[in-house]
């Protein structure tokens, strides 16, 4: 297990995503990424560091990126700026390295994966020629800073195969070998980076839900229907504010072609995203009615409510905010439909929503109760059906 510097903790706690480098013995890349692109990679995406100087207002801001090509006619780039004068450091040796190591941690700032990386040479030695004798800009944030990424961005929205101009350097990266970290949580179970992706999104989810419901969230309960008993929800929490429920559906990455085109995976994420909304009504309509709803007691699941009757107050006419959780808020989905689908009937006193693991835990750390959440999520809610768009993105604060 491998522990940040606290800098790089620091920054990582209230990023959605970036490479950071740290310095133990060696150069270390440390990299958080959404689950689904850290999938891709130990399933062989390719990868790369795209490294640019750009000169704002008399200063140099080195800006560094990793870009995966998870889909191969859209890579995702995760970016930031180096400020710090230790990570310049580290720059500077990492470039003496052809292979290093490089921690990968998830939405949720876990340590979930670590992997041997081999830089190629020849990009790596013109990346080193461009830098040789060049001054970068130590600091905190500024004005010049976020110029600095707005014009990085530019660049990396080039189109493939675009020069980029004599001050950004690509690097080719080839990961190794890979090692993923169990963990494991009470009450939510366990997490590790394999082939069960479904059980490993709905383990994420429900350690967030944990977090502001520690004694009313359920993972897997269980409802009575024709005297037999089955799967209401992937997760369901109580609380004064009314219920929140979960469906987490994760798209494969480990058991799929990973040359899939851009529309096939957008159709695939809309498919999935359909399947839940329908699986919420159905799990509301069961709260509405008079069937026994219970804990479901699984290892490292509910421990301190095994296998009893969920009391909910109120369970007529309580509000519910039903969650559609998936792993990629994929660009290709047509959000403004989507949000036309879950906002046009709230007759069941029931708010539907569609977002990733990333927003979710953005909201879950804005909120220090239950009820806080409760109300924040029927603001964001609002804000769907005013803004017209599904894809909404909140602040985040660290949890």
């Amino acid at each position: 297990m491998y522990f940040p510097s606290e800098r790089t903790r620091a920054e990582m706690d209230v990023s959605q995503g970036g490479l950071w480098l740290d310095q133990a013995n060696t150069c270390l890349l440390v990299t958080k990424l959404p689950t689904h692109l850290i999938k891709a990679i130990r399933g062989g995406a390719k990868a790369c560091l795209v490294v640019s100087a750009v000169t704002i207002d008399g200063s140099t801001v080195r800006c560094v990126g990793l870009r995966i090509s998870d889909d191969p006619t859209k890579p995702v780039t995760v970016f930031r700026t180096h400020r710090a004068a230790d990570e310049h450091r580290a720059f500077a040796e990492l470039l003496r390295e052809d292979v290093v190591d490089c921690h990968f941690f998830d939405e949720l700032s876990r340590h979930v994966l670590y992997s041997r990386c081999r830089l190629e040479v020849p990009a790596k030695n013109r990346l080193t020629d461009s830098l040789r004798g060049a001054s970068h800009y130590v600091g905190d944030a500024n004005q010049a800073t976020e110029a600095a990424l707005d014009t990085f961005q530019k660049i990396l929205s080039l189109p493939l195969g675009s020069d980029p101009g004599p001050l950004t350097r690509v690097v080719p990266l080839e990961f190794v070998t890979h090692t993923p970290t169990r963990i494991y949580a009470i009450g939510s179970g366990r997490f590790i980076l394999d082939e069960d992706e479904g059980g490993g999104l709905e383990q994420s989810a429900h350690q967030l839900m944990e977090y502001l419901f520690p004694a009313s969230s359920y993972r897997s309960p269980l409802v009575e229907h024709g005297g037999v008993y089955r799967e209401l929800t992937d997760s369901l929490a109580t609380c004064n504010g009314g219920l929140c429920l979960l469906e987490t559906k994760a798209l494969s990455v480990f058991n799929t072609d990973p040359a899939r085109s851009t529309e096939r995976r957008a159709r695939q994420i809309r498919k999935a995203i359909d399947k839940g909304l329908s699986q919420l009504r159905g799990a509301v309509r069961k709260i509405r009615s008079s069937a026994i709803i219970r804990s479901n007691k699984q290892p490292y699941v509910d421990v301190f409510a095994p296998d009893a009757p969920i009391l909910i107050q109120d369970r007529a006419t309580a509000l519910v905010n039903g969650i559609v959780l998936i792993s990629d808020m994929h660009a290709g989905i047509d959000w403004k439909e989507l949000a036309e689908v879950i906002t046009s009937d709230t007759t069941d006193r029931a708010l539907l929503h569609v977002m990733d693991l990333h927003e979710w835990r953005t909201l879950v750390g804005h909120c220090k109760t239950p009820d806080l959440l409760m109300l924040n999520l029927a603001r964001r809610w609002t804000v769907v059906k005013e803004g017209q768009t599904a894809l909404v993105r909140s602040r985040r604060p660290p949890i």
